[in-house]
């Protein structure tokens, strides 16, 4: 096993799959239009010597052992180290690359299509790459062979959402039938009203967020449409502790395509968030959604300020961290969408509300390092912490060399809890998670908990673990 994964880990820092990453970053954040000859090249001129903002985005001075911060330094003393970065230090993987010299630092025809093409899928952003190359015209930057495979994903998942769209509007209907609100969380909603095509957005299930007290009579209604609850039923799952579980999935015996997640609140983790769920007032969330059309059914969705802190709050849990270029695409493309109508001042007001402004900083400072979007430096400031972990750093230096794996959060996560004491009581509820919680997350309906469940819980936290610490190479070159 360890052979393999060394295989791997060399594989990706050798220069070809390096530029293969940087590649699909390039296609999807920072891809020219051809229309504009002139404005292009300036645009990728100022781009290609593009550096990561030392104050707002991730901290990339962290990364260079002679500017390493020290744990406890404030925020003055890590503002004043940043100033000695030049314009040298910068992180090679996240520098778009320059499409219009055509003395190109990099032959186009030199890389591994095969490998691009699979990375783009796992990554859920080959429609979105699809969309920008034949919108801005650079189909010509990849071979005939990748572009025609990259089509047939993007129509087949426009019909895959078609087919969605319309038996999710009958379910939708019948909620507002039967005066039942509901507020449509990412995946769809984000697809017809934050991207530009609805293709560009694939989605495995429709999160729906219902109120605590309607959980019986959405059960009855979808019963009644042929879904079953999968991994618990609301008479178990009403009773999940705070800071846990919220949600149920649906789903038909006949294999339909709509899968629904039924949300009562909007954290929803099998790893303790008692920190800050506490301080989400859904009430507040409720109160401030916005009326919405989705599937063609008259519903809610989360107000522009909201929905940034919720996909900020979802792309950094634990189950996620970032692990896939969707996520960051998701909080890229609400802000462009919503780039008129977000009031900064209130974002960063609910997110200290929330108690979420630690999360919400570290993930829009990933998404300005990665898609340079026009995020405020000042209000980016008001939600930095006072200061960052020895986990945290860990974290922002990962994720700055697009080692962005899952599980890593958690170093965020733990310095949330202040005190020793709840650090551990934490680490603990982690790795053994209330009896109904672990229940539900092994799709275990009816039955009692056994050793043999708490042990394939502790081989899955610590599987998370070994796969993000680093191993030295001389290690795992070991006999």
């Amino acid at each position: 096993m360890f052979t393999r994964s060394c295989d791997f880990r060399e594989r990706s820092f050798t220069i070809n799959y390096r530029n293969c990453d940087r590649l699909i970053l390039s296609f999807l954040f920072h891809l020219p239009n051809k229309d504009s000859e002139e404005e292009t090249f300036a645009k990728l001129h100022e781009t290609s010597n593009f550096v990561i903002p030392a104050k707002a985005g991730i901290q990339c001075y962290q990364a260079f052992p002679r500017f390493r911060v020290k744990p406890g330094m404030t925020n003055r003393e890590v503002m004043q180290r940043s100033q000695k970065l030049d314009s040298g230090h910068q992180s090679l993987l996240l520098t778009p690359l320059d499409f219009t010299n055509r003395s190109s630092e990099m032959d186009l025809t030199q890389f591994d299509w095969d490998y691009i093409i699979k990375k783009m899928r796992q990554e859920g952003v080959a429609e979105t790459i699809f969309h920008n190359l034949r919108k801005n015209h650079t189909q010509h930057l990849v071979p005939p062979a990748t572009y025609t495979a990259l089509s047939d994903q993007y129509y087949k998942n426009l019909r895959r959402n078609l087919s969605v769209i319309c038996e999710l509007k009958g379910i939708l209907i019948l909620l507002k039938e039967s005066e039942i609100p509901c507020i449509v969380l990412k995946g769809i909603a984000l697809a017809e009203h934050i991207y530009p095509s609805i293709a560009m957005r694939g989605m495995s299930d429709i999160d729906i967020l219902v109120k605590k007290s309607e959980l019986y009579a959405v059960d009855e209604l979808l019963s009644s449409q042929g879904y079953i609850a999968r991994d618990s039923s609301v008479s178990s799952a009403i009773d999940n502790p705070e800071g846990y579980l919220a949600s149920l999935e649906y789903r038909k015996e006949n294999g339909s395509l709509l899968n629904l997640h039924i949300h009562w609140h909007i954290v929803n983790t099998s790893v303790p968030a008692t920190m800050f769920v506490k301080h989400v007032d859904i009430e507040r969330i409720w109160e401030k959604a916005v009326d919405a059309r989705v599937a063609d059914a008259d519903v809610y969705m989360l107000c522009p300020e909201h929905l940034i802190i919720y996909l900020c709050e979802h792309a950094l849990r634990i189950g996620h961290s970032f692990d896939r270029l969707i996520l960051i695409a998701d909080i890229f493309y609400a802000l462009k969408g919503y780039e008129k109508n977000i009031s900064w001042d209130f974002l960063v007001e609910e997110s200290r509300r929330f108690n979420l402004d630690r999360l919400v900083y570290f993930s829009l400072s990933v998404v300005k390092a990665y898609a340079s979007s026009s995020i405020p430096e000042e209000h980016l400031r008001k939600l930095m912490p006072p200061h960052f972990s020895v986990g945290e750093r860990f974290f922002q230096r990962r994720q700055i060399s697009n080692r962005r794996i899952r599980g890593s959060s958690y170093f965020i996560y733990l310095a949330m809890n202040r005190t020793f004491s709840d650090k551990m009581k934490f680490l603990f509820r982690t790795l053994f998670p209330p009896r109904q919680i672990l229940l539900q997350r092994l799709y275990i309906r009816d039955g009692a908990t056994t050793t043999s469940h708490y042990t394939a819980r502790v081989r899955e936290v610590l599987s998370h673990i070994f796969s993000f610490i680093p191993i030295p190479k001389k290690i795992l070159k070991r006999p």
